[in-house]
């Protein structure tokens, strides 16, 4: 991931805490990921209408912005709304990559950037409006964090991360805890969402560890 991408979307996520406006915020979102798409035009360039799975991630991110807005322009029921819609339509530009054979891996990158910014958008507003809920703010920069210093220091982009089983389902699981928190907020989804938060922090944990073991190797034979 460039460092500068995840820059500027941890910059807007900052903004969104402590700014007065998410105008610049949604700006500086939208700004982001342009330059992400199009700076990867030759992944996508010969697809029809630069394909029909990735329309529905572009649908998702402009829900997404839409979100980040949502506390000066929707009412909280407008809020659960999207935030049940956004997941649903992650599902369903995965399924349509597959049946019009549509995947590519630029798709998938692209997917997982929409993810993690839902991700730190819902957060953050979980944050403002319950500040005891302060936890939530880990998960959605650590990622950012993590893909940054990991960029800076596998400047030769060698790394390759193990595929666990476990992290999809712990990913998922957050995702179905932050749509938990919006529709049912009571004590119990807070300490789910708290549970849930505290297993990303420790798969990121897991992961870094396998970073240093692996770079220490690396340094070594290099």
């Amino acid at each position: 991931m460039n460092p500068f991408f995840c820059s500027i979307v941890v910059m807007s996520g900052l903004i969104m805490l402590f700014g007065d406006n998410n105008l610049y915020a949604v700006v500086l979102m939208s700004a982001t990921f342009v330059f992400f798409v199009m700076q990867d035009k030759e992944s996508w360039k010969n697809l029809p209408f630069f394909g029909v799975a990735n329309m529905i991630t572009t649908i998702r991110l402009m829900l997404v912005l839409v979100l980040a807005l949502g506390e000066i322009l929707l009412s909280d029921a407008y809020l659960f709304i999207l935030v049940l819609i956004i997941p649903l339509l992650d599902v369903m530009d995965g399924l349509v990559a597959r049946y019009r054979k549509e995947e590519s891996q630029f798709g998938m990158f692209y997917d997982m950037e929409v993810d993690a910014l839902f991700v730190i958008v819902a957060s953050i507003i979980i944050y403002l409006n319950h500040p005891s809920m302060w936890i939530v703010l880990i998960p959605a920069f650590l990622r950012y964090f993590f893909k940054f210093f990991l960029a800076i220091l596998d400047r030769r982009n060698k790394f390759i991360e193990s595929k666990q089983k476990y992290a999809t389902i712990i990913a998922g699981n957050y995702f179905v805890a932050l749509i938990v928190f919006y529709v049912i907020n009571r004590e119990v989804s807070k300490w789910y969402l708290s549970l849930s938060s505290v297993l990303i922090i420790l798969s990121f944990v897991r992961s870094s560890v396998e970073f240093v073991k692996w770079k220490r190797a690396d340094d070594i034979s290099y």
